[in-house]
């Protein structure tokens, strides 16, 4: 069923990324570019842990407990002048990260102030640098990758209030799709619902992800161009993980909505590294359905991040904006080929 698959690549390539890691790890435990806050490093805890370096992923969680835990917990606070729309999602990874390797004086504090971004009423997690921005404003954005994001650190943590309200949340999104899934629209206000008018397609002066024309609000799927292909993966392999929480068949079919999308999607959008996420839930899938599509999904995303790894084990950030990004990158790329692996190896 599966011959010429090479899964031992997959994790030769881990391998040589978490080394990248753990040799530009400082004395103290940080990271560069720690100075720039949770963006620097929000990955970094679970790719360690992950990998197996739990000595330099404690000594990680040890430097952000003394020097980047905030008392209101805040994890790796800037100013809000330099924070960008995602600021919630960073926190979500630290979130997760810390719990899982069972820094609860992390992760609990932090989990308290997400909760804070969180919209009771509709599900969703407000896109703001600040929590102290959301009043009774309907026109507040939300996203679909930031709150999926949120809401799989909540999953982790057993906040099922977030969790069953956030995929609610993207069940309402997916009700509202005018294309799909020849298109995902993936922002959504109070006051407008889903924003599939260009008129509304704006950058907010926090948005810091202007990689191209309405990256933010659409996804086609037959794109030649960098889109956020990160999209189905990240809502679907969420909604994936809730349903082994609940096993409630309802978030399962939805996880594999969200995915269709990526069944029929360009080449171009395969062979970028935002696809890491959309392999993660492919193989989440596989795992849980034995589906073949998944498997191979999952199987070519991974051989394409692959391709696009340093001889140092590093992956460079596409938009080349600092070294700092691409520790990051790598750690994002560790996780998401780790999981592909995990994920599928057992059912080979």
């Amino acid at each position: 069923m599966y011959k010429n698959f090479d899964l031992e690549n997959i994790k030769f390539s881990v391998d040589l990324g978490a080394k990248f890691l753990i040799a530009k790890q400082q004395l103290n435990g940080s990271y560069p570019g720690h100075d720039q806050g949770a963006a620097s490093f929000w990955g970094i805890p679970l790719a360690l842990m992950l990998s197996g370096y739990h000595f330099e992923a404690q000594k990680l969680l040890d430097w952000i407990q003394k020097n980047a835990l905030s008392l209101n917990g805040d994890i790796g606070e800037i100013s809000k002048n330099s924070r960008g729309y995602n600021y919630p999602y960073e926190k979500a990874w630290l979130i997760e990260g810390a719990h899982r390797f069972g820094e609860f004086n992390i992760s609990y504090s932090g989990m308290n102030y997400l909760r804070r971004f969180w919209d009771q009423e509709t599900g969703g997690f407000y896109s703001v640098i600040d929590p102290d921005l959301i009043k009774l404003e309907s026109n507040l954005k939300m996203d679909l990758w930031v709150t999926s994001g949120c809401a799989r650190a909540a999953l982790y943590m057993g906040e099922l209030d977030m969790a069953i309200g956030a995929a609610r949340w993207m069940e309402n999104l997916m009700k509202q799709q005018p294309n799909y899934p020849e298109q995902l629209y993936t922002v959504f206000t109070k006051s407008k619902g889903l924003l599939i008018n260009k008129n509304d397609f704006t950058d907010d002066i926090e948005d810091k992800f202007k990689f191209g024309t309405n990256f933010r609000y659409v996804l086609n799927k037959d794109s030649q161009v960098d889109q956020s292909f990160f999209h189905p993966g990240i809502a679907g392999g969420f909604l994936a993980l809730l349903y082994l929480a609940t096993r409630d068949i309802r978030w399962l079919t939805l996880s594999k909505k969200y995915m269709l999308l990526a069944e029929t999607a360009s080449d171009f959008l395969y062979s970028t590294l935002r696809a890491g996420k959309t392999g993660w839930a492919a193989a989440l899938l596989f795992s849980i359905s034995k589906e073949e599509k998944y498997f191979k999904i999952a199987y070519k995303i991974a051989d394409n991040i692959i391709k696009l790894q340093s001889g140092n084990g590093s992956w460079i950030d596409p938009n080349k904006i600092s070294d700092m990004h691409s520790i990051n990158l790598t750690a994002e790329m560790v996780i998401w080929l780790n999981q592909i692996h995990r994920y599928i190896k057992p059912r080979y």
